[in-house]
């Protein structure tokens, strides 16, 4: 039995109590999106050239169609520093973009691979692997929370009944607070043309809820 804060507002319980408890339920969830996170970056002379190579490889991702979020890009002058000549020097442009995808399954990660190597026989480009993981998406989080908070309000039905019983008294739910813990997603930091593929594994989503129970 959790931790429970009995407060009582008159000197007999016959006159009537406040009840406060704190209630964990919580569900074993797999998920259900495997996600990619790509950068890609571009050196050139030119501004021109930049965004020439940045355009051909969202060419070929975008002809994957798989879904993805991202595709903003930035590009800004190079500079370095010249310790003989005490200034900074001209070193052309840099630009990145950055993708998200959002898989059904890790194999499907090879066609992002495949498309980059494509691209590479058009443009002249670096990529880094930021992340990749399982993850629940929006749709399956709301339907978890909802299934939990359910499971927490009939405890907390079931509480009261039992500490009216215990008192006797009659106890009703005055107040409900919800609080949820963070949904994990497993990461792995990698770099190169590959990456690996991680275990889609069950994770434990909680939901507290902070009860104030009014018994008369």
């Amino acid at each position: 039995m959790l931790f429970l804060l009995i407060l009582f507002l008159f000197p007999s319980l016959s006159f009537g109590a406040t009840l406060k408890d704190e209630l964990l339920v919580w569900s074993a969830v797999e998920p259900d999106t495997y996600s990619l996170s790509i950068t890609v970056k571009v050196k050139a002379p030119r501004e021109e050239g930049v965004l020439k190579a940045l355009k051909t490889v969202d060419d070929f991702l975008r002809r994957t169609g798989l879904p993805y979020k991202g595709g903003n890009f930035g590009v800004w002058p190079k500079r370095e520093w010249n310790q003989e000549k005490r200034e900074y020097e001209f070193k052309g442009f840099v630009g990145t973009a950055s993708y998200t995808f959002y898989l059904s399954s890790p194999s499907l990660q090879l066609e992002v691979f495949k498309a980059l190597r494509d691209a590479k026989e058009h443009a002249d480009f670096i990529y880094e692997v930021n992340r990749v993981g399982w993850e629940l998406s929006y749709g399956k989080k709301q339907e978890v929370l909802a299934s939990l908070k359910l499971k927490a309000l009939k405890e907390a039905k079931r509480e009261a009944r039992e500490f009216g019983a215990l008192l006797g008294q009659k106890c009703k739910i005055s107040e409900v607070d919800f609080s949820n813990s963070p949904f994990p997603v497993y990461r792995v930091l990698t770099k190169g043309i590959g990456a690996p593929l991680p275990s889609r594994e069950s994770k434990r989503i909680e939901v507290r809820a902070l009860l104030k129970l009014n018994c008369e």
